[in-house]
Formats: C-alpha cells, structure tokens, sequence
C-alpha cells in the first residue's frame, strides 16, 4: 500500500469509520477486507470493537429475522437453490463491476 493510498484510508476511517464497519458487514467481500483496511489504518481499538459488535448485531438479527420470515414460505423451501444462486450473483455483480471500472480507469491513467 502506497503512502497516499495509506493516507486516504486513514483520513476515510477517521470520518466514517463506524458506519464503513456496520455496512460492510452486509457487503460481501467487503465483509473480508474492511477490518484488514481499518487495522492498516490505525483505527482505534475501541471504536473499532464497538462498531464491529454492532455490525455483528444487526447482521445476525437481520438475518435471523430473515429466515424466519422466509422459512414459513412454501417456494422458498421448492426453489432454496435457485434463490441462493440469485442472492450470489446480486451481491457479487456490483462488485465485480466496480472491480472492472476501476482497472479500466488505472488503464487509461497509465497509457495518458
């Protein structure tokens, strides 16, 4: 990581660092990589527990709330497969996309 790159995740931490942590406990990959970056970034240990319980919270309660909701549905439980495939897909696809403009964007910098 470049010291500006460094720089940027530190001053993005100090001002929305709690909210990055509860959010990105409901974005897939970002879920992976957002207490690495909070870390490398200093993020103070406290806050950084604090958020994360929170997040934890939501999510479990979120989900928990979620199945049971869905778990009474009859074409839930016919079609489970298919709708996992779709719960992937929808939270990858962003991702991937993002992913791919930002390498277009690195690419045109670099041949400018």
């Amino acid at each position: 990581m470049s010291t500006k790159n460094l720089h940027a995740a530190e001053e993005f931490f100090a001002k929305r660092g709690g909210v990055a942590l509860v959010l990105g406990r409901f974005v897939p990959i970002v879920r992976t990589f957002v207490s690495l970056a909070a870390g490398i970034s200093s993020y103070p240990r406290r806050k950084f527990n604090l958020w994360n319980i929170l997040g934890a919270v939501l999510w479990i309660g979120l989900i928990g709330t979620a199945g049971v909701l869905l778990g009474g549905i009859e074409f839930v439980h016919k079609n489970i497969e298919l709708l996992a495939v779709i719960i992937v897909l929808v939270s990858v696809v962003p991702v991937a996309i993002e992913y791919i403009r930002g390498r277009k964007k690195e690419q045109k910098a670099l041949s400018e």
